[in-house]
């Protein structure tokens, strides 16, 4: 099990994404574990979006 610990600091969002981002390219993700790590990309993405906008 993997653990994440998220944090709305712009640049920590930024690595985190890049970490999952890296995370999703390796070949042996189960179809599962790959769907589940791209929402929560995709919800990293809405919070850094989020993030800069609130300024």
């Amino acid at each position: 099990m993997t653990v994440l610990t998220l944090s709305l600091d712009a640049d920590q969002l930024d690595r985190q994404i890049g970490d999952l981002r890296v995370i999703l390219r390796l070949p042996r993700l189960s179809p599962r574990s790959r769907a589940d790590l791209t929402q929560l990309l995709m919800l990293l993405l809405i919070l850094k979006r989020a993030v800069s906008e609130a300024g």
